[in-house]
């Protein structure tokens, strides 16, 4: 069938699980409406995407022949939509795709975020059968989704821990080396008081599957107490020794920035040496590279400062945010209410960003996928 000005769409996790579980199962109540989905979409010119993020949650699931049966679904289906860049792999991408093809575009000459959009999404954006997208060969899947069930419960900690505000980032660097190196002693004493509060935000805000909470809050305190400080550091030895380790140059680290904002960078600085390997280019070429000009970032950075303060950080939570950095790249992105409402709030703060994405909607029954 000739499809005219095709529409990619990219449901949500939760969509692609209740379409494939409905349409293999007679008895399930969306049965017939999920059987012909598929024919109804790519009549009406609507191609869905589907990511190695969507395929993670499918996988994770405790019935292994089940979630096969999801993957032989894939398999089966004429036409879908996939991000990959570099075209060098064998299954669909993940954020990381998205983040190189749009760094590829920067170096290749696009200055501005709109030129980067409409550069990564030629590098990045593609379509094939769903042996294309993730092969013919069922035991490699079989294989991934032991790690995909890993992943899946190691998030849940991440999730749970990862904007505790155990340190007040929003103060300046000149604010910040005004303090002092807590003796050891004290540091021991401020470790165990930490520890308590980790374990208490994770068993209040984390994610309700979690059954120890205080082991994720030993893990967690592992992380800080195996850093051994060098002798005699103070405290902005102690900042510029911790952030020129993430990439920053010292020089970044002035009396004026602001700890949140150095943070940020480091976070970008560390993703950004991934991608110098990924697209074998050296990470020096990659360094000037303006954070602003690429979308999937600005959208990251956009969702986490205007978005909601959620009671409660589930794992899906990171798959949620790596799926919103498809808005610039798909025509209609299906999120759940909670990632919609993050979206409002950004576009309230940043209109100008909206002109750079897609439409972004929720679906509460899959005809609602037929637009």
């Amino acid at each position: 069938m000739l499809i005219v000005r095709p529409v990619i769409i990219a449901p949500d996790s939760a969509h692609w699980s209740r379409w494939i579980d409905a349409a293999l199962r007679p008895t399930h109540r969306d049965h017939e409406s999920a059987v012909t989905l598929y024919d109804r979409l790519i009549a009406a010119g609507r191609i869905p995407l589907l990511t190695f993020h969507h395929l993670e949650e499918l996988l994770a699931i405790d019935d292994g022949d089940w979630a096969m049966r999801r993957i032989a679904f894939i398999q089966s289906l004429p036409l879908v939509g996939f991000v990959r860049c570099p075209d060098n792999g064998v299954q669909t991408g993940t954020i990381v795709d998205m983040l190189a093809a749009e760094v590829a575009a920067a170096l290749a000459g696009a200055d501005s975020m709109a030129e980067v959009r409409k550069a990564a999404r030629g590098r990045l954006v593609r379509t094939g059968t769903g042996t294309d997208v993730i092969g013919t060969e069922m035991w490699v899947w079989s294989v991934v989704r032991e790690e995909c069930l890993r992943r899946n419960r190691s998030s849940r900690s991440i999730a749970a821990v990862r904007r505790m505000g155990l340190f007040d980032d929003r103060r300046t660097v000149g604010e910040i080396v005004k303090g002092s190196i807590r003796q050891p002693s004290e540091r021991r004493s401020r470790l165990v008081r930490m520890s308590d509060e980790v374990t208490d935000h994770v068993r209040t805000r984390g994610d309700v599957r979690i059954e120890d909470p205080a082991g994720v809050a030993n893990w967690f305190m592992s992380e800080l107490g195996d850093v051994d400080l060098p002798p005699g550091i103070d405290v902005r030895g102690l900042l510029e020794w911790a952030l020129t380790e993430q990439g920053l140059d010292r020089e970044e680290i002035r009396d004026d920035a602001i700890l949140a904002d150095l943070n940020r960078l480091a976070i970008y600085r560390t993703r950004l040496k991934i991608i110098a390997d990924y697209l074998e280019v050296p990470y020096v070429q990659l360094k000037e590279i303006d954070p602003g000009i690429l979308p999937s970032l600005s959208i990251h950075q956009g969702l986490e400062r205007y978005g909601q303060d959620r009671q409660r950080r589930p794992g899906s939570d990171l798959t949620d945010e790596c799926l919103a950095a498809l808005a610039p790249y798909v025509d209609e992105l299906f999120v759940d209410r909670r990632t919609r409402e993050d979206f409002r709030r950004l576009r309230q703060a940043d209109k100008s960003l909206f002109d750079r994405i897609g439409m972004v909607r929720s679906a509460a029954q899959l005809d609602e996928l037929l637009g």
